[in-house]
């Protein structure tokens, strides 16, 4: 059986892009690479693009190699989308580590860690400002 570590899910009636790391592993970012890569291609509007990284299933990837592989994708884009991402964790050393690794790739982006909080809070603050409407994972 060919397991995933890195699960993805579009909710399309708010745009939101879902991304659960099973194992926070190698593969695990391996697999997040190809999808994030591809949601940068097919992304066509100008608002930015709004992200969910859930990290509670197993904990923070590996660092340097996770750092790598983020950089290459970003390196393959001219003018790469901007993003508004919320990252779930529970981990006590996770924000320490993610300032760290954003400020390594020098990125502007809107982001917010969210500690042990329900999903539903990550949603919300990537939906301000916005009508929050039910949400529907793709099928």
């Amino acid at each position: 059986m060919n397991e995933r570590h890195c699960v993805y899910q579009h909710y399309l009636n708010s745009n939101i892009h879902k991304f659960v790391f099973l194992k926070a592993d190698e593969r695990g970012v391996d697999e997040f690479a190809v999808m994030f890569e591809r949601m940068m291609r097919e992304h066509e509007s100008a608002e930015p693009i709004l992200m969910l990284v859930d990290l509670r299933p197993d904990g923070i990837p590996p660092f340097n190699y996770t750092l790598k592989t983020i950089r290459g994708v970003f390196a393959r884009f001219e003018n790469p989308p901007v993003f508004r991402a919320g990252y779930l964790y529970e981990k006590s050393m996770f924000l320490a580590i993610m300032k760290r690794f954003f400020g390594l790739l020098g990125l502007s982006n809107q982001r917010r860690f969210f500690n042990a909080v329900p999903e539903t809070a990550v949603l919300e603050w990537l939906l301000e400002g916005r009508t929050m409407l039910p949400l529907e994972p793709e099928t």
